[in-house]
């Protein structure tokens, strides 16, 4: 009869040992997978806001100017909303929920993303935008690619968007 110390359930030690570094391998693979899928949409984000501000100051820079800025985002979000939160609400019905959804977080700007991702920042002031002439909150629908209206006339010293 030969020894069987070092087997369980008729396999040896290397085998079973082998059999849980592969699924730990797996398990970790998965986790790094799903980290670095996290990040993308912290970094969309983040390039959204970025390039946003960023076509917003060319506006504010130039005499006049009338452009559409395209973007996208993660499917996550659904909206898109410029909103003051100092300032009373005067959106349709389907703005008010967000509204008062926003409103529970701290706000750091006026520029915010619906729903607010688990992860990212979710929020942004943005610089040089006339809030007055506008619904607030003013929300646009993230589709494929989202598109904002950036306006500015010859008098006027902020920009608007639409």
């Amino acid at each position: 009869m030969k020894e069987k110390r070092g087997q369980v359930m008729g396999l040896p030690f290397g085998v079973i040992f082998s059999i849980l570094i592969t699924i730990f391998i797996i398990i970790a693979a998965f986790t790094g997978i799903k980290y670095f899928l996290n990040l993308k949409k912290c970094t969309d984000t983040g390039l959204f806001f970025s390039d946003l501000q960023s076509e917003i100051d060319r506006a504010w820079n130039t005499q006049a100017s009338n452009f559409s800025f395209k973007s996208t985002l993660p499917q996550d979000v659904e909206y898109v909303c410029f909103a003051n939160f100092t300032k009373s609400f005067s959106g349709n019905s389907n703005e008010r929920k967000i509204f008062d959804e926003l409103k529970k977080y701290p706000q750091e700007g006026n520029l915010f993303l619906y729903p607010k991702p688990k992860k990212c920042s979710f929020s942004k002031e943005i610089k040089h935008i006339n809030m007055t002439d506008m619904r607030n909150p003013y929300c646009i629908k993230n589709s494929d690619k989202i598109e904002i209206t950036i306006t500015k006339s010859f008098y006027e010293s902020l920009v608007r968007v639409g």
